[in-house]
């Protein structure tokens, strides 16, 4: 006969059992505390030098401005002239880029989301890869294939140098939007028979509207602050040229040539500029902000029971084959 033996429960083990427990918690405490501590300190670190460098930037721009900096074009060095011309540059080489690269970013975004699963991973890596190349071999690329066939400068050809630095911001801000889509999404779609662009217009369209309209503003905000392409491609003159065919100035090419001036009225040409694009840039951000924490709608223009998921489609597919197989039911 085998005789069973019972492990009595000692009470001292399970008092340090929880001892430990209490003290493990305490050091789980401590650390996150320390984490927290460390975070927070990085964030006021870069508040900080955020805030410090806007606000030098707005007090040198605003020490002295007049109403006509804004309305008269930019003179000679020594003299004290305003920066109309320089406005007017970077509107047009602004705007070019946005829609190029706004247009190449959204249109590469839904080629890959819709037949990109053999060459997805190549776009991925071409857009990462052209996110990492200085700016200024775009200015060089673009003034070997445009400058010098055209025969000289002008906002035009700056404005596409900016497109092309625009175009992978705009499409990773886009890859990143879509996949936020719900699947059953997608495939409510394919079942309806609807086609890529109809899925595209009606579906992803109304979900993603926010998003991409914020991520085309970043864009727009990156690029304006190039100054590098821009020096190769848009040229420079001090008259107000109305045409994006000619040479033309903008803020950023009187920040890199009047900043480095020693003549004090020159720098405060360069402050002024700088204060302008801070100022847009920083509009194009609280834009972007607001538009992201605003809530997704839905899809309203597709069928109903695009909302209603697997449910419905399970309901309405199996009558659409009977009435194909059996004509008259």
């Amino acid at each position: 006969m085998s005789v069973l033996s019972l492990e009595i429960p000692n009470k001292n083990t399970s008092i340090d059992d929880e001892t430990r427990f209490f003290n493990h918690l305490k050091v789980r405490k401590r650390r996150e505390l320390y984490l927290t501590a460390a975070c927070a300190a990085a964030g006021i670190c870069v508040l900080g030098v955020d805030s410090t460098g806007l606000l030098t930037i707005f007090k040198n721009a605003l020490g002295g401005f007049s109403p006509e900096t804004l309305t008269h074009p930019t003179g000679p060095v020594n003299a004290h002239s305003g920066i109309l011309n320089g406005i007017l540059g970077s509107f047009y080489t602004g705007v070019i880029g946005s829609v190029i690269g706004t247009t190449i970013g959204f249109a590469s975004a839904f080629w890959r989301t819709f037949h990109g699963n053999r060459w997805g991973n190549y776009f991925d890596v071409s857009s990462s890869s052209l996110l990492s190349l200085p700016t200024i071999i775009y200015g060089v690329l673009i003034s070997y294939y445009l400058v010098i066939p055209m025969g000289g400068t002008s906002a035009a050809v700056g404005g596409i140098a900016l497109g092309a630095v625009a175009a992978p911001i705009v499409y990773q801000y886009t890859m990143n939007a879509v996949r936020l889509v719900p699947r059953h999404y997608w495939e409510a779609a394919y079942c309806m028979g609807l086609s890529n662009w109809q899925t595209a217009r009606h579906v992803a369209w109304p979900i993603l509207r926010n998003a991409l309209i914020a991520g085309a503003l970043l864009a727009a905000g990156r690029i304006l602050g190039e100054a590098a392409p821009l020096t190769l491609t848009a040229g420079f003159s001090q008259f107000v040229e109305p045409y994006i065919l000619s040479d033309t100035l903008t803020l950023q090419t009187i920040i890199s040539t009047y900043g480095k001036n020693g003549l004090q009225v020159a720098g405060k040409l360069a402050w002024e500029a700088a204060g302008t694009m801070s100022a847009v840039t920083l509009g194009m951000l609280v834009a972007a902000r607001y538009l992201t924490s605003q809530p997704n709608q839905r899809p309203k223009r597709a069928s109903a029971f695009l909302h209603t998921g697997t449910a419905a489609l399970a309901r309405i597919r199996p009558r659409r084959r009977r009435s194909n197989l059996t004509p008259g039911l």
